[in-house]
């Protein structure tokens, strides 16, 4: 009776116990797994890896960075300038010019002449505090280096200059982005960057209002600078705030071309071309992800011992180090060589390669869509169920950008920016000869020095005088020729960004670049 007793009660308790594992197997915690992975270093299957001492990496390429911008001669950098413009801005009394307490500019920063702010504006632009920060500017945009640290949260150079001004350093002095690790905690100074731009907007603004030429010329030229310092170092958030500068600077381009064309001779023309040229030559219209790359793979360095071990201590140390990367210096970076990870860590790092290879591949001439699924990218996540696999998911999601939006900025950048150029050429030849010129082939070909690639073809863009101004399109994603009718989506309402969902749609109408959409 005692055994059927013992028997039953066996019986009984083993049923939840199988119930858990069953459960636990499905919710994804496999516990035979688990034990194989504790018993060998969370590397189920992989032993302990040794390698000769002549293989060991040495990787500290963030600390690198840092110790040349520490070596620069101060008057090489712009960086202090932009921190002490910065503070200039912060200092201002917020109740006056109707800042939101930590911002830089006024809600009315982005009026125009007409706009009921308008007259604020003017006020504003000739304050002591706005001049003497737009004075730093056009010094700092005139620099050779931006000089920034990276990886450093509070440096203590900018915290300095703000305090000299009374001015706090916010626990986040960035809007919410995007990619929160990289602009609002490794490079806070790319927020002050966007601000001195669209100050430097609103001073063309209001040069073109007055018809001073040469002030329109200066501010275009400070975004451009500003832009040019925003892309250092080159991670991906910081590409995009450069793009975003110099669509600033080359939609404020157009805008004169539309309105006031006078205000653009053939010196300020050729100028400007200059300054595009020089941004295109200098392959900001694609992504760059090798910087990216690195700060990925030095965050799986950090969870690996020097045999390439991962070991789940040093997860507690680096997940910290991750959202408050002022600590990132702890733990040290292993001296492994890739060969020798994990291999659920390597694939997550593989993973992120073939992501930017894919965006990549999108933004080439001419467009394709992006070629990565998000069914693939799911089912590639719920293939990594071991303990480094699920980390390296996880770093994936906080670290790895959403590459196909990346592919949908720079499409759409490329083509608007190579437009800006193609209309450029129109107006010096218009302003040489006393007329446009009657078709593409028509201009000049000392003005016309580059190819003015329709991205959806790989053929020209075409270009027409409409009586009152020029118009320069691509055919878009269909491949026919409308007329220069915009592009409008099923919604009925233009389609702004040449993104994925367009081109697979292939939806009807004309990529207009020139003149812009009000």
């Amino acid at each position: 009776m005692k055994r059927i007793i013992v028997i039953v009660l066996f019986v009984l308790l083993l049923f939840p116990i199988a119930g858990t594992m069953v459960r636990s197997w499905y919710q994804g915690f496999h516990p035979v797994k688990f034990v194989l992975d504790r018993l060998t270093g969370f590397q189920a299957g992989h032993p302990r890896h040794d390698f000769p001492p002549e293989q060991a990496v040495r990787w500290d390429p963030i600390g690198d960075h840092n110790a040349t911008v520490a070596a620069m001669a101060r008057e090489d950098r712009a960086y202090p300038l932009i921190a002490e413009a910065t503070a200039r801005l912060r200092a201002m009394p917020d109740e006056i010019w109707g800042k939101e307490p930590g911002r830089m500019v006024p809600d009315f920063i982005r009026a125009n002449p007409g706009d009921a702010e308008w007259p604020r504006l003017l006020a504003w632009t000739e304050t002591e505090p706005v001049r003497g920060a737009m004075a730093l500017v056009r010094e700092a945009a005139r620099k050779p280096v931006m000089g920034a640290p990276f990886l450093v949260r509070d440096d203590p150079e900018w915290v300095a200059i703000l305090a000299a001004y009374g001015v706090e350093t916010p626990a986040d002095p960035t809007p919410p982005p995007a990619e929160p690790l990289m602009l609002g905690a490794l490079l806070p100074h790319l927020g002050s960057i966007r601000g001195l731009a669209v100050m430097c907007d609103a001073h063309a603004r209001l040069a073109v209002d007055r018809g001073d030429a040469e002030a329109l010329m200066d501010a275009i030229e400070d975004i451009f600078g500003l832009a040019s310092h925003a892309s250092e170092p080159k991670v991906l958030i910081a590409q995009i705030v450069r793009v975003a500068l110099l669509i600033m600077a080359a939609d404020r381009i157009a805008d004169t071309l539309v309105h006031h064309p006078d205000l653009i001779d053939d010196a300020a023309a050729a100028r400007f071309d200059a300054l595009l040229m020089d941004a295109l030559a200098d392959g900001w219209t694609d992504p760059e992800p090798a910087t990216e790359l690195v700060i990925f793979e030095d965050v799986i360095r950090r969870m690996v011992d020097n045999r390439g071990v991962f070991d789940p201590r040093l997860v507690l140390l680096v997940m910290p180090a991750v959202e408050e990367p002022s600590d990132h210096s702890a733990p040290s970076a292993s001296t492994a060589p890739l060969a020798a990870f994990s291999p659920d860590l390597l694939a997550s790092y593989s993973e992120a390669e073939r992501y930017a290879v894919a965006a990549d591949q999108a933004i080439t001439v001419p467009f394709g869509p992006y070629s990565i699924s998000e069914q693939e990218m799911n089912a590639w996540s719920e293939g990594r169920d071991s303990v480094p696999g699920r980390i390296g998911r996880k770093l994936l999601g906080i670290l790895a950008p959403k590459w196909s939006k990346v592919a949908v900025t720079f499409r759409t950048t490329h083509q608007q920016l190579i437009g800006v150029r193609m209309v450029l050429a129109a107006h010096r030849h218009h302003l040489r000869h006393g007329e446009p010129p009657a078709s593409l082939d028509a201009i000049d070909t000392d003005l016309l020095t580059f190819e003015p690639v329709d991205g959806f073809t790989g053929g020209r863009l075409v270009y027409r005088w409409m009586g009152e101004g020029h118009l320069v399109y691509a055919l878009g994603a269909d491949g026919d020729d409308d007329g220069g009718r915009h592009v409008v989506g099923p919604d009925g309402e233009p389609v702004g960004l040449i993104s994925d969902e367009y081109l697979r749609g292939r939806w009807d109408g004309d990529w207009v670049v020139f003149p812009p959409r009000e």
